[in-house]
C-alpha cells in the first residue's frame, strides 16, 4: 500500500514561531485516529539513512523533540524556521531537536542544499523506518513527539510543540488537559477549512476554557474576529490575553503582529516600548526585540529608541561557542546594524553586519546576511559622496 504524506499547503501571515500556526494547522484534510508512541514509552534509538549537515549525533538534553515531515511541502521552510527559533530562545538550553525527512534522497538533497545548514540534525527517512517506529499509524504530517529524559511525554502537531515545551519546562504541563482538547482541535480545523468564522471563534473559546494560554486557539479566534470585521473586539481580546499572561513573550508578539495588520502603528510602537520594559530581564528579550526591529514600519519609531532596544538585547546574549549562541549573536548584530543604519550611522552598521555575516556563513541565512552587508556598504558609500552632487541633482 502506498503510504502518503499529507502536509499543509496554505500560508497565513505570522511571526517567528507563530507564523507557522495556521499555515500548518489548516492544510491537512483527514482526521485519522492517531497512533504513535504512547506517553510513558521509551524513545527508540534514532538512526537515519544519512544526516544532513555536520551534526551526525543527537544531543543529550533534558527534553528532546522529534519531528517527522515532508521537506518538499510548501510550509516546510516555515516549520524549520519555527524549530530554529525554539533553539535560539531560552528553550534551547534544555531542548534538542531532530527532524526526519520522509522524502526520496534526491528530493531531500535538493531541498537541504537550498535551505542550508540548520541548528539541529536532519535525517533522511526515505524508507520510513523511523516513521514506522515512532508513528506507524499516523497519516497527518508533519508530526511531532516530545520526550523527557528519553521517555515520551506528548505527541501531536508541531504547531503545539513550542507551547507544550514551555509548559513542561515551567512544570505546568497537563497531559490530561491536552487530551481533553484533542477533539476540539479537530472541530476547529474543520471550521477553519470550511471558512466558518463564527464556529472557529466559538470552538476556540471552548479550547481556551480548558487551556487559557493555548496559542493556536488564540490565533484562530483573532483570525475569526477579523474575518467577521469585529476588529475592536479582536483588539480587546488579544489585550486581555496579554494582560492575563504577562510573561508569555510570544503572546505579546502576537499582539504586535495583530496591531500591524490592523494598521495601528502608533499603538504598535507604544506596546513595543512597554513590552521592552516588561521583558528587559527575560531570556527571550532578543526574540521580542527582533520582531519589533524587523517589523516596525519606517518612520514611526524614533531611531534612538530602536538603537537602545537592539543594544540592550545584544548585551544580554550569552557569550559562548555553541551554534545556538553564535546564531543568537548573529541575530543581535543584525538588529544593531539595522537600527544604526536608520540613524545614518552606516560605518557602524557595516561593522556589525560584517560580524553577523561571518557568523551566518554556511547557514540558511548566509545569502540574506550578504545582501544586507552589501546594502549597508552601498549606503555608506552614498553618504560619503560630496554634498555638491546632491545640490546639483536638486537644481536639475
Amino acid at each position: 500500500m502506498d503510504r502518503k504524506v499529507i502536509a499543509g499547503r496554505k500560508t497565513f501571515p505570522g511571526v517567528c514561531a507563530l507564523g507557522v500556526f495556521l499555515a500548518l494547522f489548516s492544510g491537512a484534510v483527514v482526521f485519522p485516529e492517531l497512533s504513535a508512541l504512547e506517553p510513558g514509552r521509551g524513545v527508540p534509538r534514532l538512526t537515519a539513512e544519512k544526516w544532513y549537515g555536520k551534526e551526525d549525533a543527537i544531543k543529550a538534553k533534558r527534553l528532546s523533540a522529534i519531528v517527522l515531515m515532508d521537506l518538499s511541502a510548501q510550509d516546510s521552510p516555515a516549520l524549520l524556521q519555527m524549530l530554529e527559533s525554539m533553539l535560539l530562545s531560552a528553550q534551547g538550553r534544555e531542548l534538542s531537536i531532530t527532524v526526519f525527512a520522509m522524502n526520496q534522497e534526491k528530493t531531500a538533497d535538493a531541498v537541504m542544499k537550498s535551505l542550508g545548514s540548520r541548528s539541529f540534525p536532519v535525517g533522511l527517512d526515505s524508507k520510513l523506518r523511523m516513521r514506522d517506529l515512532l508513528a506507524p499509524e499516523v497519516s497527518l504530517f508533519p508530526y511531532a513527539i516530545l520526550a523527557e529524559n528519553g521517555v515520551v511525554l506528548w505527541s501531536g502537531l508541531p504547531t503545539e510543540l513550542e507551547l507544550v515545551t514551555e509548559k513542561v519546562l515551567k512544570g505546568t504541563f497537563s497531559a490530561e488537559k491536552q487530551k481533553k482538547v484533542e477533539g476540539l482541535r479537530k472541530e476547529l480545523q474543520i471550521a477553519i477549512q470550511s471558512g466558518l468564522a463564527v464556529v472557529v471563534s466559538s470552538t476556540a473559546d471552548r479550547i481556551l476554557a480548558v487551556l487559557p494560554d493555548d496559542r493556536l486557539a488564540i490565533q484562530s479566534k483573532l483570525f475569526a474576529l477579523d474575518a467577521m470585521r469585529k476588529r475592536e473586539e479582536a483588539e480587546a481580546f488579544i489585550a486581555k490575553v496579554c494582560k492575563e499572561n504577562p510573561s508569555d513573550v510570544r503572546l505579546h508578539i502576537m499582539q504586535l503582529d495583530f496591531l500591524l495588520r490592523a494598521g495601528k502603528v502608533q499603538l504598535f510602537v507604544k506596546k513595543a516600548l512597554e513590552g521592552y520594559e516588561q521583558f528587559r530581564e527575560s531570556k527571550n528579550l532578543l526574540l521580542f526585540v527582533s520582531f519589533v526591529i524587523e517589523n516596525v514600519p519606517f518612520g514611526v519609531m524614533d531611531p534612538a529608541q530602536q538603537i537602545r532596544l537592539a543594544g540592550e538585547a545584544f548585551k544580554r546574549i550569552p557569550v559562548g561557542v555553541s551554534r545556538e549562541e553564535r546564531m543568537s549573536r548573529a541575530l543581535g548584530a543584525e538588529l544593531l546594524a539595522r537600527a544604526l543604519s536608520l540613524a545614518g550611522r552606516f560605518e557602524e552598521a557595516v561593522k556589525w553586519q560584517e560580524e553577523a555575516f561571518a557568523l551566518r556563513k554556511g547557514t540558511a541565512l548566509e545569502e540574506a546576511a550578504s545582501l544586507r552587508l552589501a546594502y549597508y556598504r552601498a549606503a555608506l558609500a552614498a553618504s560619503r559622496r560630496k554634498s555638491s552632487s546632491g545640490s546639483a541633482e536638486g537644481k536639475k
